[in-house]
């Protein structure tokens, strides 16, 4: 019997929970690297080692403690985006998509901070804005290619890995393969 979270010729992009997960978990990482990578150069600019320092621990801190709640809160959109996509092969439709939704999470912390009262004109008009919605786009395009790749990774025979590759799963041998693994 095909699970919902199976792949067939008609849902070429299917993913299970735990392929959401293993995304939303490397978005994180990678949003945190960019962060503190970013705050490190840019400080480390003025020349004051202590000033990055600081820096590196306030925006771990509080950066990394305001990323992890996005990451739950937009978790189920980001599971509602990509099971709206489940029939959709062409992979730039994903990664557009998922970038928007990067993008849109970065506009969402921007909107918080301006109703926690920061300036609302300088905020949207910032590079820091810019950089955080970039930040945030390219870190869910990350997570949703760690996702989608692992979810792939069962189609393809051998062992070699190709997240690209359209082959269809073998539903039969991967019934096999469960029933000779128990």
């Amino acid at each position: 019997m095909i699970s919902h979270y199976d792949r067939t010729p008609e849902r070429p992009m299917a993913f299970a929970p735990e392929d959401l997960w293993r995304g939303a978990w490397t978005a994180w990482c990678v949003f945190m690297v960019i962060l503190l990578s970013a705050g490190a150069v840019l400080t480390l600019r003025t020349g004051d080692i202590a000033a990055a320092g600081v820096f590196a621990i306030y925006a771990g801190l509080i950066g990394g403690v305001v990323a992890l709640v996005m990451m739950l809160v937009f978790a189920p959109v980001a599971w509602l985006l990509g099971r709206a996509l489940v029939r959709v092969r062409f992979i730039a439709v994903h990664i557009v998509a998922f970038a928007a939704l990067g993008a849109a999470v970065g506009l969402a912390v921007l909107l918080i901070y301006i109703a926690m009262g920061a300036d609302a004109s300088s905020m949207l008009t910032s590079g820091w804005a810019w950089a955080v919605m970039g930040a945030s786009a390219v870190s869910v395009v990350a997570g949703w290619a760690r996702a989608a790749r692992r979810a792939r990774r069962s189609e393809v025979a051998g062992g070699v890995h190709a997240w690209w590759s359209r082959a269809p799963r073998d539903h039969d041998a991967a019934y096999e393969d469960r029933t000779l693994d128990s």
